[in-house]
């Protein structure tokens, strides 16, 4: 609380610019301030969730962090509370610019940062409060990372870990389809999170380094730096990896710590370096802490956080702004430029990626192939059709051997004809999907259930029981070859993360 007495107070147009939603401070309207001995004395109408009530607030000179006059308005930064969430920026409208001048000119004298001639205003937090208080495109940026979370939670994606291919329908990075043609996924997997912890993480960098990015670069071009910054790291992770399945913010965050990174070691930009040693230091250690986890453990995308990384820092070389009074909201050529550079590192980019569309589609020609053949078996199965059903209707005395013969070398014959359906199959050896290798265990089994049956024709029609026990022989190493293939498969999909 103030002390002392008070100059006359001066008649104002409050403001506050609320920096948190339900902020307990929201001053609007016509009201009075005055500067005290000891600090700020504000009298005006608070206007909250539980309607209007007059209210007084007095701040010491010592929690007025900074203040910046432009015209007949004054903006000032305050701490009402102990912690950093306690800041407010309040916004006082003179009635002419005389009165304005020299109220700025008693903050001055009173040792608040902020105006030439007193003290000079290092905090950048501060500065950038003061030039830029509001952040909209960081919290439509959060709400839409939420709504799309919830919305793909209703659909089935899961809460904690992704469910089915929920996420691939609603447009997660996988590179088959990317790299097919469905170049949109750069930007839609930029919104899509695996699971509620993933979505956490990546919003809390978002909302603590978003905010104080868009104070520096200005919302038009911080959407600019967070977009582009996600398409690159997209598209650098499916160059990493073509048949990626990736989804999440990161690598747009990333790209807004490689801004803030080009806007510290950034000359032009008006800000001591010493002002900027922390932030440079904390980012530092974000990034190496980040990227080193990241090439440590497993199922993180480093790929995409260099690309963003990578983009962001450039990109914010060319689309920052002075932090200095009277800078424009956003500067058309700049943006044009950084828009140039952009595409053609993408067109560059490009030339580094596979397309394994083709392989993923001969892959699902395969499966469905597969699942064709498997049906065909039960149903011959189930009709006696086999040579398993020849046995049976031969020891019930049904049919001859010449006819159980024949039976046998038409199952020999459709083995046969699916050898050579599989074998022409064109399968990537490369796809993490394993299938090319399951199809070569698929094609093996059925040689040897060829080879099987066509050695227990021969046996029975020379009477050759030798025969028949290498057929058999046969026949069970294609039963172990199956067996294998499907302990391998299953081990795949019970240790797969997400």
């Amino acid at each position: 609380m103030t002390s002392g007495s008070a100059a006359a107070p001066d008649p104002v147009e409050l403001r506050t610019i609320p920096l948190l939603p339900g902020s307990r401070l929201a001053l609007r309207g016509p009201g009075t301030i005055a500067s005290a001995e000891n600090g700020l004395v504000i009298d005006g109408t608070n206007r909250g969730l539980r309607g209007s009530q007059p209210v007084r607030v007095e701040v010491p000179f010592g929690r007025v962090l900074g203040a910046q006059r432009d015209g007949v308005s004054l903006r000032m930064v305050l701490r009402t509370g102990r912690t950093p969430f306690g800041r407010h920026v309040v916004a006082a409208r003179f009635a002419d610019e005389g009165t304005a001048i020299r109220f700025a000119r008693a903050l001055d004298a009173a040792g608040v940062p902020g105006e030439s001639g007193g003290v000079p205003l290092a905090d950048v937090d501060v500065r950038a409060l003061l030039l830029h208080p509001r952040a909209p495109v960081t919290a439509l940026l959060l709400a839409l990372n939420v709504a799309m979370f919830l919305a793909m939670a209703i659909a089935g994606a899961g809460i904690l870990v992704p469910q089915g291919d929920v996420p691939i329908r609603w447009g997660s990075n996988f590179g088959p389809l990317t790299t097919g043609g469905e170049w949109w996924r750069l930007a839609s997997s930029t919104f899509i999170h695996f699971g509620i912890v993933h979505l956490g993480v990546n919003l809390l960098a978002l909302w603590d380094a978003g905010r104080l990015v868009e104070r520096l670069y200005g919302s038009t071009h911080f959407l600019v730096l967070y977009l582009a910054s996600g398409v690159a790291g997209a598209l650098a992770s499916v160059a990493w990896n073509p048949w990626v399945n990736s989804a999440g913010a990161s690598g747009a965050i990333f790209g807004v710590f490689g801004a803030l990174l080009a806007y510290l070691v950034d000359r032009r930009n008006g800000v001591p370096p010493a002002a900027m040693r922390s932030h440079a230091i904390v980012t530092g250690l974000f990034l190496a802490y980040s990227l080193a986890y990241g090439f440590a453990g497993t199922n993180i995308d480093n790929a995409a956080h260099l690309g963003g990384l990578a983009a962001g820092f450039g990109l914010g070389f060319m689309l920052a702004l002075p932090l200095a009074g009277g800078r424009p909201a956003w500067r058309p050529a700049s943006v044009a430029a950084a828009a140039i550079a952009f595409a053609s590192a993408i067109a560059i980019g490009l030339q580094f990626v596979r397309d394994t569309g083709p392989a993923y589609r001969a892959e699902l020609q395969f499966k469905a192939a597969l699942d064709n053949a498997i049906a065909e078996g039960k149903r011959m199965d189930a009709a006696g059709e086999t040579s398993k059903g020849a046995f049976q209707r031969f020891r019930r005395g049904n049919i001859s051997r010449a006819e159980l013969v024949r039976a046998i070398e038409e199952d020999a014959d459709f083995h046969e004809r699916e050898i050579a359906l599989f074998r022409a199959m064109s399968l990537d050896p490369e796809s993490p999907s394993g299938w090319s290798k399951a199809r070569d265990t698929l094609v093996a089994s059925l040689e040897l259930r060829r080879d099987a049956l066509r050695l227990a024709a021969q046996s029975i029609r020379d009477g050759n029981p030798d025969l028949m026990k290498l057929a058999d022989r046969k026949m069970a190493e294609a039963n172990a070859l199956v067996k294998d293939a499907r302990a391998v498969q299953e081990a795949r999909r019970g240790g797969s993360k997400p």
